[in-house]
């Protein structure tokens, strides 16, 4: 067995690491793939467009669209943390529109600076506090 390629995140492109962790996210609630899933990547912005069959909300119970809704809801904080995770890059969810009539969701991001988690190194397992000679 050879070995590994070596793993750098930072090469993985911001829009397709969070188009494939919007598409899992959404086979995870509904148990299918989305009718389409697109990602436009411009400067410090994302927007993504997913599709879904609306034909699977109208044969439902009352209580699916209300489900969906609010699990779409709950995917930008998700879709930011896989970004973050694989990718270094922050992004700030903006806003979300969901039209269950036409089977359409639209996902705006900001794109930001590497800058969650500082601090965080103060209470690492053997992270050390230091103050400068003029404290």
């Amino acid at each position: 067995m050879g070995a590994q390629p070596t793993h750098h995140p930072a090469e993985e492109p911001v829009d397709a690491v969070a188009t494939s962790a919007l598409a899992t996210l959404y086979s995870a609630v509904t148990g299918e793939r989305p009718r389409a899933l697109r990602a436009y990547h411009q400067h410090d912005t994302l927007l993504m467009l997913l599709r879904f069959e609306r034909a699977r909300l109208d044969g439902a119970s009352s209580c699916l669209e209300p489900l969906l809704d609010s699990s779409l809801m709950a995917m930008p904080e998700l879709v930011a943390e896989a970004v973050h995770g694989r990718t270094g890059h922050v992004l700030v969810p903006g806003n979300l529109s969901i039209s269950a009539e036409h089977g359409l969701a639209v996902f705006a991001f900001t794109i930001g600076a590497d800058d969650r988690g500082r601090g965080d190194e103060l209470f690492a397992a053997g992270g050390v506090l230091r103050l400068s000679p003029d404290d």
